[in-house]
């Protein structure tokens, strides 16, 4: 596969095996751990199709080698609710190192 790069760059060759893909997946205290089961719906609110988006992630961990969803839930975030805070922030970079670091001792 070819990368948007086309005759070299950073991105010439995305069929190398030790490339770790991680996507933190947001989700509210009541969605699953495991999507693996979801029957995906469409569902009010302005992104009608999430539930398709979501499963489609979540079945790609299994064909993507190197990859994994990293379920980012109550994560604490800014007063205006925009952003994660410093402690917020601090708790997403540790779920993605377990995340990376049990990829690592898979050898997966």
């Amino acid at each position: 596969m070819r990368g948007a790069a086309g005759n070299g760059g950073p991105y010439r060759d995305f069929t190398c095996l030790a490339l770790v893909l991680l996507l933190g997946f947001v989700c509210f205290l009541e969605d699953p751990d495991d999507l693996s089961n979801l029957e995906p719906m469409r569902v009010g609110g302005p992104y009608p199709a999430v539930e398709y988006e979501l499963k489609v992630q979540w079945d790609a961990q299994r064909e993507i080698l190197h990859s994994r969803i990293v379920i980012l839930r109550d994560i604490e975030t800014h007063p205006k609710n925009v952003r994660y805070d410093a402690a917020g922030q601090l708790e997403v970079e540790r779920l993605f190192a377990e995340a990376f670091l049990d990829l690592h001792r898979q050898g997966r």
